[in-house]
């Protein structure tokens, strides 16, 4: 009979692998800064990055148009930046 931990370390050491693996094909994504003008992916407008969470990778972006809306919690894959002025 094989030891019972044995399976397990095979596992273990299988999950690990794939992890580097999907963790070098990842985009790599430039982080937006504060008051950066961006564009989001699927919506209309032009918004200013209002504040940004560096761990969650996210962004709340306010519009542009005066009304002061702001968009929580945007990923930053889904920013498109513009150029400045």
């Amino acid at each position: 009979m094989a030891p019972i931990g044995r399976p397990f370390q095979k596992v273990a050491q299988v999950s690990a692998c794939n992890r580097r693996t999907k963790m070098s094909s990842e985009p790599n994504v430039i982080a937006p800064k504060r008051g950066d003008r961006v564009a989001m992916a699927q919506q209309e407008g032009v918004y200013e990055v209002a504040d940004i969470n560096s761990l969650m990778q996210t962004a709340n972006l306010k519009t542009t148009d005066g009304q002061g809306h702001i968009t929580r919690n945007v990923p930053w894959t889904a920013l498109k930046p513009l150029a400045r002025k």
